[in-house]
């Protein structure tokens, strides 16, 4: 009879090492998910979006890219749509900032995408800022479909667009409402390989310093 109740408590013992184990390993599962990095369209498949790399960001619908105009490097420079030409005006560089959220630095002048003047209002356009972490100058992505992705600004919650639904050589960026259409939908090409860097505590602060603004 004792051997029975030892049998017994055993194998409660297990199951509920088992169960503890199941539940470690789940919640490791878990928090792996919540940490994955946004996935974007690469020239050989899909990569992920790495903070400090360089990417070209296109058109879905029309295969034009970001443009800052003039290869300028004012602040408030507009950014437009034109074909690729390797040039650095055309070339951003991806930086997490937090929250799900991106700023995206032009390599030619160091300065971020944002949205200019009235920063909630439809139809207001892209230009390029000095970064200061206001909401207007950060972005977070959305899947659309076929390898592309919404650009959604964090302070408008409104997409980047281009205007007039033109897609003629120089036409402006802005921000508009969601419309379903190919021209609000950007694939990310990476065209460099980064130097690699020392891992960082996964608790540690986002790739950008500095204070971040509403």
């Amino acid at each position: 009879m004792m051997q029975k109740i030892d049998d017994s408590a055993n194998s409660t013992g297990r199951l509920r090492i088992r169960r503890a184990a199941f539940l470690t390993v789940l919640s490791l599962s878990l928090a792996t998910a919540s940490l994955a990095p946004h996935t974007v369209r690469g020239e050989n498949g899909d990569l992920p979006l790495v903070s400090g790399a360089t990417y070209k960001i296109v058109s879905h619908y029309r295969d034009k890219v970001l443009d800052v105009s003039g290869a300028a490097f004012t602040t408030g420079t507009a950014v437009l749509v034109y074909p690729y030409h390797s040039t650095k005006n055309q070339q951003w560089r991806a930086m997490y900032v937090g929250a799900g959220n991106w700023e995206f630095v032009s390599v030619n002048s160091g300065k971020c995408l944002a949205i200019s003047a009235d920063h909630l209002r439809p139809g207001s356009p892209a230009v390029q800022e000095d970064y200061d972490g206001y909401g207007w100058q950060e972005w977070h992505l959305r899947d659309a479909g076929e390898g592309s992705y919404f650009v959604i600004n964090r302070k408008s919650e409104l997409l980047l667009d281009v205007a007039d639904h033109s897609m003629a050589d120089g036409t402006r960026v802005v921000q508009a409402e969601k419309r379903e259409h190919p021209l609000q939908s950007w694939q990310f090409i990476r065209i460099d390989t980064p130097t690699p860097t020392p891992k960082k505590n996964a608790s540690a602060s986002p790739s950008h310093p500095g204070t971040r603004h509403s």
